[in-house]
């Protein structure tokens, strides 16, 4: 399996692990800022107000050995539910494949050495269309802490 479809299924996992309930944490009010312990996500005032950000910082190691994979944002459409993107840690091997419009490595955050900080968006929408790629975009709300 290459890395782009770790991915998206890794993603896709993140997001079924939330459940689509907000979780500890979360707010359905517009949050321009949310602070983890491994990033912070600022987003732009108009996207806020547009959007409910769910964070889960459930992990699980993945089945390589080689690290956890989770503390996973949300950023989800108000009005839809559907993902806009997500931040998630997860270890070299969970990566992205190199030039991967729909995801961004940011770097290791100082608390969870070995996993880096990933900026991602699935690759079809709801509605089963191939989503536009926005990634370098959302990746610019991310700050790796």
């Amino acid at each position: 399996m290459g890395a782009r479809n770790r991915v998206s299924i890794g993603l896709a996992l993140c997001a079924v692990l939330t459940g689509g309930v907000l979780v500890a944490g979360c707010s359905a009010a517009p949050a321009e800022t949310y602070e983890t312990p491994y990033y912070t996500l600022q987003l732009p005032t108009d996207l806020a107000a547009s959007c409910v950000i769910e964070y889960d910082d459930y992990a699980r190691m993945m089945n390589d050995g080689s690290g956890e994979i989770g503390h996973t944002t949300s950023v989800l459409d108000r009005e839809t539910g559907a993902p806009l993107f997500f931040v998630v840690c997860g270890p070299d091997s969970f990566g992205p494949d190199e030039g991967d419009p729909r995801s961004v490595k940011l770097g290791e955050p100082s608390q969870l050495p070995g996993a880096n900080v990933y900026v991602g968006q699935l690759m079809f929408g709801l509605d089963g269309e191939t989503t536009d790629p926005h990634a370098e975009e959302y990746a610019s709300f991310v700050t790796v802490r």
